[in-house]
């Protein structure tokens, strides 16, 4: 059986370097900004979203890097079923960029990162995904920050 984390529980694990409120804040937009709207995450998602805060300079990126060395550690089984068999279309991917730089631009980007990568759009993978938005990420501006967020909500979407 699968350890869950509440919100609140996430939120402790942040509370002693800037207390409860503020903890309880960073958790909730972070949930928020990943598209995690569930009250209970795994400890898959729950290093997801440590790792999304932990991005942060100083106290706040320092303690959220701890708390996810301090969660259990991941086993296989715990992982949710299909997490390797799990693929994406180039839509999808779009799609998490699309509501910063709009469905159209967002599609001719992704378009252009899967022919620049000889990627296959149909069937992304994993990897594949990554790839398509690392190369998003280092093309500089508006378009490198949606990238590393849509990275971190597509990372979810394969957990």
């Amino acid at each position: 059986m699968s350890i869950k984390y509440s919100r609140q529980t996430l939120a402790l694990a942040l509370a002693p370097a800037m207390g409860e409120e503020k903890a309880l804040e960073l958790v909730s937009d972070a949930m928020r900004e990943l598209g995690l709207h569930t009250n209970e995450l795994t400890t898959y998602q729950a290093r997801a979203l440590f790792d999304h805060i932990g991005r942060a300079e100083g106290v706040v990126g320092v303690s959220a890097r701890i708390a996810k060395a301090r969660l259990a550690n991941l086993r296989d089984s715990e992982k949710p079923d299909g997490v390797k068999q799990r693929r994406m279309h180039a839509m999808e991917v779009a799609d998490l960029l699309a509501p910063s730089v709009g469905q159209e631009r967002a599609r001719e980007l992704v378009d252009a990162a899967c022919r620049k990568l000889d990627i296959d759009p149909e069937t992304l993978g994993r990897d594949d995904v990554e790839a398509v938005l690392d190369d998003l990420a280092a093309s500089g501006g508006v378009v490198s920050v949606v990238a590393r967020f849509a990275k971190a909500r597509a990372t979810l979407k394969f957990a």
